[in-house]
């Protein structure tokens, strides 16, 4: 989600849903929205109790509407000369290195390691 933001790729509705089901799965959270929805009778038998719904996201902008960005038609270049600029590569090379070190799928080196084609350090 954070690297969606990063990448400026926002989320939708229906990735946001899934991302907030995602993550109050197997919780107490869960537990509580499932009885909080069956007090009051919501939804009807093909409802899966303890999901969060479309009602739930418009909700969500409501009340945090100071702390997102949400933007419509935003222009990015559609020229790649205008986006291969050096600062560009090196920013997006930052992020994507940061990201890997901090899933542990790389390593940070002390100092760095040219290797060829075929892996072999030069």
């Amino acid at each position: 989600c954070i690297q969606m933001g990063k990448i400026q790729q926002p989320l939708n509705v229906s990735e946001g849903i899934a991302l907030m089901n995602n993550i109050i799965a197997g919780t107490k959270f869960k537990e509580e929205l499932q009885r909080f929805q069956e007090e009051r009778k919501l939804g009807d038998k093909m409802f899966q109790r303890g999901t969060v719904t479309k009602g739930w996201w418009s909700s969500f902008k409501s009340r945090y509407w100071h702390r997102l960005v949400t933007r419509r038609g935003e222009r990015f270049a559609c020229n790649r000369a205008d986006w291969t600029k050096l600062p560009n590569i090196v920013q997006m090379y930052d992020v994507i290195h940061d990201e890997l070190v901090d899933t542990s799928v790389a390593i940070k080196l002390d100092s760095p390691v040219f290797t060829d084609r075929d892996g072999n350090e030069v």
